[in-house]
């Protein structure tokens, strides 16, 4: 199954490629090759590569901000794939600028979780940790992707895999809910498949559960394998061979590490470096100790040849020389080994194999009676494990610290959406003023009466319809605007011919730009400023002109403004015949109104706006009061995405 799903894919890009020196027409051309590298930046970066550098002849003639974002997007995971993560951070964030003031918020999720990784492979945790979250309030909105949800699942749970947080195995296995639901996901999908199992299989190790973990590195090279995804594969040998060695099947182990040396097309140094190390150990166990010399030298050649040298490893390597000398009879050479294997373990500062290295020494100098040095490899070692404790038991603090910083988020996250849940209940007993229901009721009461039972009965219709979108739509966190405008123009039709028998004219006026089959809001918003123009604004005059607008204001939000010819807040306010438990009421419709929208701005992190203003309106001439306009700032909860 796998492999004919694999096959596919190939068989696709293939036809791409032919179709390639066919295509004219630029946009044509570069989301073409778009395609290609999307395959051929996981599978072979050679031909990744080459594409990328078409792509980049197109950009050069052409200033398409979409065209920047896609080709420096596709330069920062090279980058990445090529294991130059400063370089792949660097253009990251250059995308996440071209992206700042757009609405195409799955790319800026996807942007996020991949330059978290980066971050995360830099050691720089708390850029990493920040990156998360802005993806996490970001996807809050996507909950039914399930391709998303999949990649921030997988990085969440690598993240919290390498920081030890418990949590980590229950975030990866969840990923396979959201994996399985995806048709013909894309080669990224399967990449990321991978780093799931190997997270798993990384976990299952540290428990000592190595036959989970063989099985889950095993399913990780079946999937590279069958997909030619190369870019990583032989770190994945690596970690299977790693297994095999701790559960003693050296014959397997030794086939896993020869198969990471001799992949070409992943370039990690570090891969083979290790898997010569792994060698070495591999043949002292099967006691061909010149092969182990061999592989070990070759280890230790490229971890010198490295920018920084990797003084621990090199250390562990003279710690194998050590034991190959001592097996074989060659007392001085392991001696000196071993002292060089404490010299470099001290320039890591890794205490464990400082520990481990001075024990031996200790156990060797003893064995030679120079007890005076005995004793002094000995007191090194007890310092050097005192060290190696403590430093357990602050990485156990930090990992109790994270687990609890990370339980208060999600309590406050469980805070909000309870206020929210309570706001929209509130909201809903809010809703609909009783004694509008009662004066409709007695309106169409009227038509029948005077025998007229066809105005009756479409009246009727229209009420039970408003009614059934006021409780269907007060059962919703977010509705199309559409839908909140066709609820409003039922409302306002009801209130012009029923209540105030044409006495009110009403417009409600939506932008071009503004796509209300698209935009999704917060069900149950605009009505209360509606009646509440209703109530204290116009009731009381005879030519009632209310205008309901909406209008883009910027990529995130919408602006409604309500604006009536009404007889102003002052003098509404001293109308002492107003019935003060409409008053409450009103003031309790747009109380509750504000607060949502106070709790949406606050959970989109849009602290800054005044999301309601009410501007008194006067005369030019006189200055009297010629009604009043609120100004209402909507958060889209979904938008177009790209």
């Amino acid at each position: 199954m796998i492999q004919s799903k694999a096959a596919a894919k190939k068989q696709k890009i293939e036809r791409a490629e032919a179709r390639l020196p066919l295509m004219v027409e630029e946009s044509e051309r570069f989301d073409l090759l778009q395609q290609i590298i999307d395959y051929y930046i996981y599978t072979d970066l050679k031909k990744a590569k080459s594409y990328l550098e078409a792509q980049e002849e197109i950009i050069k003639l052409n200033s398409n901000r979409d065209y920047f974002i896609a080709f420096r997007s596709n330069q920062a995971l090279m980058a990445n794939q090529q294991y130059n993560y400063e370089q792949s951070e660097a253009h990251y964030r250059l995308v996440l600028e071209l992206l700042d003031d757009t609405d195409y918020v799955k790319t800026k999720i996807e942007i996020y979780l991949d330059i978290a990784a980066v971050c995360q492979n830099q050691n720089k945790k708390e850029a990493a940790e920040d990156f998360l979250d802005q993806a996490g309030r970001l996807i809050e909105r996507y909950q039914e992707d399930n391709l998303l949800m999949f990649y921030f699942l997988t990085r969440m749970g690598n993240f919290y895999m390498e920081s030890n947080n418990i949590e980590a195995i229950e975030v990866l296995l969840a990923t396979e809910e959201y994996f399985d639901k995806i048709e013909n996901p894309p080669i990224k999908c399967i990449y990321f498949q991978t780093m799931v199992l190997v997270g798993l299989g990384g976990i299952y190790s540290s428990q000592g559960n190595f036959p989970d973990a063989i099985k889950a590195y095993q399913q990780t090279i079946d999937y590279c394998e069958n997909y030619n995804i190369t870019t990583r594969i032989s770190f994945n040998y690596l970690y299977l061979g790693n297994a095999y060695f701790a559960s003693e099947d050296y014959d397997m182990a030794e086939t896993c590490f020869l198969n990471a040396i001799n992949i070409l097309d992943d370039i990690s140094q570090d891969s083979r470096a290790s898997a010569f190390c792994n060698l070495g150990k591999v043949s002292i166990h099967k006691r061909n100790y010149i092969l182990a010399t061999e592989y070990l030298k070759h280890a230790e050649s490229i971890f010198k040849e490295k920018n920084t040298p990797d003084y621990y490893n090199l250390s562990v390597i003279e710690f194998s020389f050590a034991e190959i000398f001592a097996l074989t009879q060659k007392n001085n050479k392991q001696v000196k080994a071993m002292k060089k294997a404490l010299y470099y373990a001290e320039l890591a500062n890794h205490n464990f194999q400082i520990s481990r290295v001075s024990e031996r020494l200790a156990k060797r100098f003893e064995e030679l009676e120079d007890y005076k040095q005995a004793y002094e490899y000995q007191s090194k070692q007890k310092m050097a494990w005192d060290a190696y404790i403590n430093e357990l038991q602050a990485a156990e603090i930090d990992k109790i610290r994270l687990t609890n910083a990370l339980d208060k988020k999600e309590r406050e996250a469980d805070m909000e959406r309870m206020r929210g849940v309570q706001l929209q209940h509130r909201a809903l007993r809010a809703q609909m003023n009783p004694h509008f229901m009662f004066n409709l009721l007695n309106a169409i009461q009227s038509y029948v009466n005077a025998g007229d039972a066809d105005v009756a009965g479409n009246y009727l219709a229209k009420f039970a319809n408003l009614m059934r979108d006021s409780l269907e739509n007060s059962d919703k966190d977010v509705i199309s605007l559409e839908a909140e405008i066709e609820f409003l123009a039922n409302y306002l039709e009801l209130n012009q011919r029923l209540r105030f028998e044409n006495r009110l004219i009403f417009r409600i006026e939506i932008d071009d730009e503004v796509e209300t089959d698209f935009f999704r809001v917060p069900s149950m918003i605009v009505q209360p400023y509606v009646e509440n123009a209703i109530e204290h604004g116009l009731k009381s005059i005879q030519n009632g002109v209310l205008t309901v607008k909406f209008k883009m204001y910027d990529d995130d939000n919408l602006l409604c403004i309500i604006e009536d010819n009404g007889i102003g807040r002052k003098k509404a306010g001293e109308r002492k015949e107003a019935s003060q438990n409409v008053k409450k009421r009103q003031s309790m419709g747009t109380s509750i109104t504000e607060d949502r929208l106070r709790y949406l701005h606050e959970s989109l992190a849009q602290t800054d706006i005044e999301f309601v203003k009410t501007i008194d309106l006067f005369d030019d001439e006189n200055r009297a009061p010629k009604g009043t306009r609120v100004e209402v700032i909507i958060p889209i909860m979904e938008m177009k995405a790209y």
